[in-house]
């Protein structure tokens, strides 16, 4: 891992573009995430690197071709905690549910930021503090969602950091490090 100084210098960066991310244009759905009577179509979540599409297969994310310094700046902050990985998940204001990411290869990494107070990752109903604070666990084994967060108009942003489990082997990367 480098050092704190140069990880802090990114965490700065990267929260900066969570603040000013355009949260409406990439929105996806994630149905498993989505809290009870919250419509998928209200989260704000984009993933930022490789994607699935259904009619092209495996390719860049818009997210990413979209906004490449916010994308730099996901890559560097990864390399910084030394941590590989090819995706980055960003939320705002996500109470995510208890869940399982099936879709993940290895560990993930997790991390948030913003003003808020308490919104801790709860992991196997441990919950843990990751406000700047980069926690790795395998997230297809382990159960895990948020915690509630004060205030509650405070925004509290989320990156989750991986790599996708992928029926083929591919012969090369589609992100480099």
């Amino acid at each position: 891992m480098a050092d704190q100084k140069t990880v802090d210098v990114w965490y700065d960066r990267v929260e900066e573009h969570l603040k000013t991310f355009n949260w409406k244009k990439f929105h996806n759905t994630r149905k498993s995430v989505a809290p009870e009577g919250m419509s998928h179509k209200q989260l704000l979540t984009a993933h930022l690197g490789v994607v699935r599409r259904k009619c092209v297969g495996y390719c860049m994310s818009k997210a990413a071709l979209k906004n490449p310094d916010f994308f730099f700046c996901l890559q560097q902050l990864a390399k910084a905690l030394n941590f590989e990985c090819e995706v980055f998940t960003v939320n705002k204001n996500l109470i995510c549910r208890p869940h399982y990411d099936a879709q993940i290869r290895g560990q993930s990494l997790t991390i948030s930021f913003g003003t808020f107070t308490n919104g801790r990752t709860v992991v196997e109903g441990q919950a843990i503090d990751t406000k700047r604070h980069p926690l790795k666990f395998d997230s297809r084994e382990m159960e895990h969602w948020t915690e509630p967060w004060l205030p509650a108009d405070a925004d509290r942003y989320c990156v989750v950091m991986y790599n996708l489990r992928y029926p083929e082997q591919r012969s090369e990367p589609l992100v480099e490090q």
